[in-house]
């Protein structure tokens, strides 16, 4: 009976009262927020989740917080000593020389035979090395532990240098002077003794004096002009005399030398058909021409050169030891001379010809100077009366024996294989003629 009236009681009791009494016995409902945290979820009220964001945010975001560095005394800690007893109680000291400030692994002196963990000595004092971390403007601070006051005997000895300038140079204006003043006073004594003299010398020495000034202002003013035209000289070089002609102008044929406008070059020659016609030798000849004759020649063959040498090894460059290239080519040259003459030598002597070679020499000279040419006005070679030549030999040519119309060796023998004369084909060189 009491569970029965105690649960109508309650309910109707609950249901008028609520509205007056239920805001004030009323416990609020507490709302749940679920969070992932560390890969499991977690039922949070929200103030546990307020404070749970907060410290999240100092953990994370604490290097983002500003922090003054700590100012680090390099110079105070510099070359700081450190004595070491019982260093085989001590871990972290290096086995190799005993230092206590690095370790075996970083020891930059040679490795001992006898290292330092087997031996039953104590340490001497050691250096301390500065491993702090000095931060960004620390570590790239170049001017840490300078000490200004070590410059000043270097000021000190250049204001001294410059005050010695300042009292040579006082001296030397003071011998000037006195220099001038001395002259002065000769050609005024110069004048009152001239004055003395007779008018007739007074015009004399005017005259004299006027034709000096006169040449002085002529010497200075052809010295301006010279110092005008070594400018104007140095400008010039460069540049193209306007009064010549171009060098496309010099043949307007179309099928004549091609110009390149771009690179303003003209590789062949312009006049390669009519240049013999021409009264002056001094015409443009081609850019092949000037690149192919005189120096540039040597040049070329330097560089072929340093490219073969740099093949075999030796460090060479055409275009960064010249000099060196230079001097190589020169003992190159004299040392393949020497060889050509030694073979040559070692060749005459073998076959006993070292007189015979000179007298041969001449002949041949004789030789070469007797060839017969006609030559045209136009200085060109006649093509068709120019036949070819036969050079005379330094055999006796013409020469006919025991009553022969024929040389020995006219005639050729196949069976036999022996060479003969071609009038009576007798082979024999000493044998009288048949036919005759």
């Amino acid at each position: 009976m009491g569970g029965k009236n105690g649960g109508e009681n309650g309910g109707k009791n609950g249901g008028k009262n609520g509205g007056k009494n239920g805001g004030k016995n009323r416990v609020k409902k507490q709302t749940v927020w679920p969070i992932l945290m560390f890969g499991k979820i977690y039922k949070c009220s929200y103030k546990q989740v307020y404070s749970s964001i907060s410290t999240l945010q100092i953990i994370c975001l604490k290097h983002q917080r500003y922090r003054e560095a700590d100012k680090v005394k390099i110079e105070e800690e510099r070359n700081r000593k450190i004595y070491v007893k019982n260093i085989k109680n001590k871990q972290d000291f290096c086995k190799n020389c005993g230092s206590a400030a690095h370790t075996e692994k970083y020891c930059l002196e040679r490795t001992r035979k006898k290292k330092k963990n087997f031996m039953n000595k104590e340490n001497d004092e050691d250096y301390l090395c500065v491993t702090q971390d000095l931060g960004y403007d620390g570590n790239r601070d170049r001017w840490v532990g300078y000490d200004p006051n070590n410059f000043d005997h270097i000021y000190r000895e250049y204001e001294k240098i410059v005050d010695e300038q300042k009292k040579r140079k006082a001296e030397k204006l003071k011998k000037k002077y006195e220099k001038q003043s001395i002259k002065k006073k000769k050609e005024e004594n110069e004048e009152n003794e001239d004055e003395e003299e007779g008018g007739d010398a007074e015009d004399s020495e005017l005259s004299s004096d006027s034709e000096k000034d006169n040449d002085l202002n002529d010497n200075k003013q052809n010295n301006k002009k010279n110092n005008k035209n070594e400018k104007n000289k140095t400008i010039a070089r460069n540049l193209r005399i306007r009064e010549d002609t171009a060098k496309y102008l010099y043949n307007l044929n179309l099928n004549s030398a091609f110009y390149d406008p771009k690179s303003r070059s003209m590789r062949e020659d312009p006049l390669a058909n009519i240049k013999n016609n021409l009264e002056n030798s001094n015409y443009y000849k081609g850019e092949n021409y000037y690149n192919n004759t005189g120096d540039a020649i040597e040049s070329k063959k330097l560089e072929i050169f340093a490219w073969e040498s740099y093949k075999r090894g030796e460090n060479v460059h055409f275009n960064a030891q010249p000099t060196q290239l230079e001097l190589m080519y020169k003992e190159f040259l004299e040392k393949k001379n020497k060889l050509i003459k030694k073979k040559q030598e070692d060749i005459l002597k073998t076959y006993k010809c070292e007189n015979i070679t000179k007298e041969n020499n001449n002949q041949q000279e004789l030789i070469h100077s007797e060839v017969y040419t006609e030559y045209k006005p136009v200085d060109q070679i006649d093509s068709k009366k120019n036949n070819k030549i036969k050079i005379l030999s330094k055999y006796e040519e013409d020469i006919y024996i025991s009553d022969h119309t024929s040389i020995f060796g006219s005639y050729y023998d196949r069976e036999t294989k022996k060479w003969g004369y071609k009038c009576c084909k007798c082979t024999d060189k000493f044998q009288h003629c048949v036919q005759s």
